[in-house]
């Protein structure tokens, strides 16, 4: 890890280890009916020491067009070097103090429960639509907590640093739902399309950024076609659209993507491909303190 005058670590060699196991077994409560999947993960990495993320699966084949299931999952988010071992300056408060994220060595893993209800179906030979539903409950959130402020010493000179240390004191729950689509009208022609909501409610306030408060799409919508034309012709088109991330001010957009190949020979494809063709250039993420922003621009190119 290479250090700077505004990002640095206690040391600059650092071994870490992780070390992870994952069992499953599928058990058929009614034989070809009524199936119960059990599976957990294992892992010991050395910032929290050992962690389990088991998973159950409940899944009911109410016909052979038909699928309903259910499952519940705990998964969890280890800290890593940016929270357990790191001086990082934000913005300088006053000539002799800089406000700065320090890590903390007694950060744990963040936590989360999740529950799911889906269904699937399949009405015709050449149609499909799944469906389905979630809750999640997370626990132990790392929010930032200010500290007390402390001398430091680097090629910048000597100042005070404000710090705000990372502490497991938050929590949130996300619900929402999924759906896709999908119709085959000939065996050469495929349309799918999918539509997602994601609700996120906080239980505290975190003035120094660390939540992801307003930084996901609520709304996320997507209509895809692929279409064979005779000749070994492909045509593929894709729209999408992505609510905005009122957090970060990056405002919602539509993308639309095109492609045509022709397969010329069994090893052989041309291409040409159109990225972002209803836009000039649209964010979809802010800079960060010492990131400009970006953004994603319309484009055009061939492909052999």
């Amino acid at each position: 890890n290479r250090s700077s005058p505004y990002i640095s670590f206690s040391r600059d060699d650092r071994k870490d280890d992780l070390i992870n196991i994952f069992a499953q077994d599928k058990i058929a409560l009614s034989p070809k009916e009524l199936y119960l999947t059990l599976g957990s993960k294992f892992e010991h990495n050395d910032f929290t020491g050992f962690e389990y993320e088991p998973s159950a699966r409940l899944s009911w084949l109410v016909d052979d067009k038909q699928t309903l299931w259910g499952a519940v999952s705990r998964a969890v988010r280890n800290p890593n070097i940016g929270l357990d071992d790191i001086q990082f300056l934000v913005s300088t408060l006053s000539p002799s103090v800089m406000a700065g994220r320090v890590g903390d060595k007694n950060a744990q893993s963040e936590n989360l429960i999740s529950y799911e209800i889906g269904y699937r179906v399949e009405p015709t030979p050449n149609t499909s639509l799944d469906v389905s539903t979630f809750y999640n409950d997370y626990e132990q959130l790392i929010l930032g907590v200010q500290g007390t402020a402390f001398l430091t010493t680097t090629s910048l000179g000597s100042y005070f640093v404000a710090p705000v240390y990372p502490v497991n004191a938050g929590s949130t729950t996300s619900y929402g739902f999924e759906t896709t689509a999908k119709w085959s009208p000939t065996t050469y022609a495929q349309l799918s399309a999918s539509y997602s909501y994601l609700q996120l409610k906080f239980d505290q306030p975190d003035p120094f950024g660390f939540s992801f408060n307003g930084k996901s799409p609520r709304h996320q919508f997507n209509v895809r076609s692929a279409i064979q034309l005779p000749h070994d012709v492909e045509f593929d088109t894709s729209l999408y659209f992505v609510d905005n991330l009122s957090r970060l001010a990056i405002p919602q957009y539509t993308r639309l993507d095109t492609k045509l190949s022709w397969k010329a020979l069994e090893n052989v494809e041309l291409s040409l491909v159109g990225q972002n063709l209803l836009d000039g250039n649209h964010p979809e993420f802010t800079g960060f303190l010492y990131q400009a922003q970006s953004e994603i621009p319309r484009s055009v190119y061939g492909n052999i």
